[in-house]
């Protein structure tokens, strides 16, 4: 078995076809057929059902599409952690959204960092924290509310960070002319539940431990009303902009929000108050590159 099988496998239990199947894969459907049936007699079952219809999944082909899918989204993870630049490489991990394209230019022009390989990833505070642990980023740039400043040093302990204390804020509610609420200069709790957000298909809030999802947030963002889902800002800002929908986020960094008749409403509440900084490995001594990186962001925030 090889991960070509597993790729052809995969892509024909999405399609449903082999014909769509070959023509994703650049290939020929014979070839698409034939790899199928390679891997079937290697497993001794039958993953398809061939119909005048198309293909139909059989049960244990479920079952083995479940299994197929996380051994080749742990393979790109394997190949994401290979370093790929020559020389020195500074990385910085961030939530989705965060928009650094403006820093980063500032700092290259300032620091004449050429001869560095900069690199910026995105994601989760799970996938950010277990990036910096990894060793694939330098950063991380995280928030947490202040009230779970307990569970987010357990933590860090757990994944062997430490955290580097820029500055306190508090999450803004955002939205566009169209919103009944914004004239208004800030937001109580109490009305987050008589909006409508946009929320990404990740969630900001949470973070992974011992198999739990734990809030990093204090507010209860899963009672909100979210009737669009996305993981574009293309998408977030065009909603927000021409309909009542609004975003839930942190102030900080949104030059894209700034460009458009959009306001942050800080949320008024205790459960709002977020903590921002960096994470690091524990005990690790940064170098000047990331030091004058973390003071550049600092003086931005």
């Amino acid at each position: 078995m090889d991960l070509k099988q597993l790729e052809y496998f995969v892509i024909a239990c999405e399609k449903k076809s082999f014909n769509k199947t070959a023509e994703c894969l650049c290939t020929t459907q014979p070839n698409v057929s034939k790899i199928i049936l390679s891997l079937e007699k290697e497993l001794g079952r039958k993953l398809f059902e061939r119909t005048s219809k198309g293909l139909i999944i059989t049960p244990y082909g479920a079952a083995m599409q479940e299994h197929a899918h996380i051994i080749l989204k742990n393979t790109g993870i394997i190949h994401e952690m290979a370093d790929k630049h020559k020389g020195k490489k500074f990385s910085i991990a961030t939530y989705i959204g965060c928009d650094l394209s403006e820093l980063f230019v500032n700092f290259i022009k300032n620091e004449n960092q050429f001869h560095y390989n900069l690199e910026h990833r995105q994601g989760t505070a799970e996938e950010i924290c277990n990036a910096v642990s990894a060793g694939m980023s330098d950063l991380g740039l995280v928030y947490y509310a202040q009230k779970k400043a307990e569970l987010f040093r357990h933590v860090l302990n757990h994944k062997k960070l430490e955290f580097h204390f820029l500055c306190s804020r508090q999450l803004c509610v955002f939205m566009g002319e169209n919103n009944s609420l914004y004239d208004k200069e800030q937001i109580e709790e109490s009305e987050l539940k008589k909006l409508k957000f946009i929320r990404s298909v990740r969630d900001y809030y949470d973070v992974s431990l011992h198999f739990n999802i734990v809030s990093l947030s204090s507010l209860d963002v899963k009672a909100l009303c979210y009737p669009f889902f996305t993981s574009t800002d293309t998408d977030s800002l065009h909603f927000l902009q021409e309909t009542n929908l609004c975003d839930l986020n942190l102030d900080i960094l949104q030059e894209k929000t700034k460009k458009y008749p959009i306001k942050a409403l800080p949320v008024q509440s205790v459960n709002a108050l977020m903590e921002v900084g960096f994470v690091t490995l524990q005990n690790t001594k940064l170098n000047e590159t990331a030091k004058n990186f973390m003071r550049l962001l600092a003086g931005r925030i």
